[in-house]
């Protein structure tokens, strides 16, 4: 890395925290000289307390949000499996219809044969 964007990083990091340049040439080193790092850590922000996290938790906050992520669960599992007999019907409707359509053939082949 050429020395102009490392301090760059340096001046960056100074005004953006209290770190003396050796701290920061330690969190940079440290972080493999990923400033953005280096910032978070002087604020506090972890992978699991960032803001990201914090919204798209699974965990349910109170009782009430369980109970309704779990209906909301249920009736997806259901609906899956529902659409899945569906379909299965469905295609279960076709083969017989052509089971059908070929019996109908060979008796009509062997009707014209007599």
């Amino acid at each position: 890395m050429n020395s102009t964007r490392y301090n760059e990083m340096i001046a960056l990091v100074r005004t953006q925290t209290d770190y003396t340049d050796d701290i920061i040439k330690e969190k940079l080193a440290k972080h493999n000289n990923n400033y953005i790092n280096v910032i978070k850590e002087y604020m506090g922000i972890t992978e699991e307390n960032s803001a990201y996290n914090k919204y798209n938790n699974d965990d349910p906050k109170t009782i009430n949000q369980g109970i309704f992520k779990n209906i909301r669960e249920f009736m997806d599992t259901n609906i899956r499996e529902y659409e899945e007999r569906k379909r299965i019907q469905e295609y279960n409707k076709k083969v017989i219809e052509l089971q059908k359509q070929i019996q109908q053939q060979n008796d009509n082949i062997k009707i014209t044969e007599n």
